[in-house]
């Protein structure tokens, strides 16, 4: 969705076969949109600005890594779109997350990436996070800092099993994991605030489709489930969709 901007686009946003670095040279008050579908507009020359940008879209746009020093703040930044960029240079952008201190909304999405970046983990303000159609297999440790992240989207990937630690993301309550390799999963039935859980096309196993299933909203006649003789906390997921492949 093309955002409304303060001032106009410069000439940036034009096609080219190769990979480009720079962010458009714009002195603007909310939103930075060179994503390809945006239409063209006048060109304006300023020195750049993004200390009051909100939300910046750099999808498909040929982006290979941050134009700006280690250390720079953009302190009101809130959205960062950086998906379809295949030619992505993670280990170049990885000591600039930390520019991105208030960041709540993120998409990597189709960017061939292996692991989720370094230093991603340390914006501790993350809501939302999309890297679906990757080829993600495993999650660091410390995505326990992500303790306000709601929305979770990994669909697509190449992960075989969810870490203990995921418990940690307490607040998280739509989970997209649809198009792995999962077999084993009960780590989600330790997340109490999940509402939403995709798990389709991926190899569970019939006994934790049975386990899963279990915490659909269970009935009222329905006798919790213990563990060790103590009664385990169940969590009351709205939506699941699963399947067997």
């Amino acid at each position: 969705m093309a955002m409304d901007m303060g001032e106009s686009l410069s000439d940036t946003s034009s096609s080219s076969s190769e990979p480009s670095s720079k962010l458009p040279h714009l002195h603007i008050n909310h939103a930075i949109d060179i994503s390809p579908k945006t239409p063209r507009r006048s060109v304006v020359h300023s020195s750049p600005d993004y200390g009051c940008v909100r939300s910046l879209n750099l999808e498909s746009s040929s982006f290979t890594s941050f134009p700006f020093m280690t250390g720079q703040s953009l302190l009101s930044l809130r959205s960062l779109l950086l998906g379809h960029n295949p030619k992505i240079e993670i280990e170049s952008c990885r000591l600039q997350w930390s520019a991105f201190r208030h960041l709540e909304s993120i998409s990597i999405d189709r960017c061939h990436l292996q692991s989720i970046p370094t230093g991603l983990t340390n914006i501790k303000t993350l809501t939302e996070l999309n890297l679906n159609s990757n080829m993600i297999r495993t999650l660091p440790p410390d995505i326990e800092k992500w303790t306000r992240l709601k929305t979770l989207q990994l669909s697509n990937n190449m992960l075989t099993c969810l870490p203990t630690y995921m418990d940690q993301l307490t607040c998280l309550s739509t989970l997209i994991l649809n198009g792995n390799r999962l077999i084993n999963v009960d780590v989600t039935v330790r997340i109490p605030t999940l509402i939403e859980l995709n798990l389709d096309n991926n190899m569970l196993t019939p006994h934790m489709v049975i386990i899963i299933r279990a915490q659909q909203h269970p009935s009222p006649n329905q006798h919790p489930p213990t563990q060790g003789g103590h009664i385990a906390k169940c969590m009351h997921v709205s939506t699941i969709v699963m399947r067997l492949t």
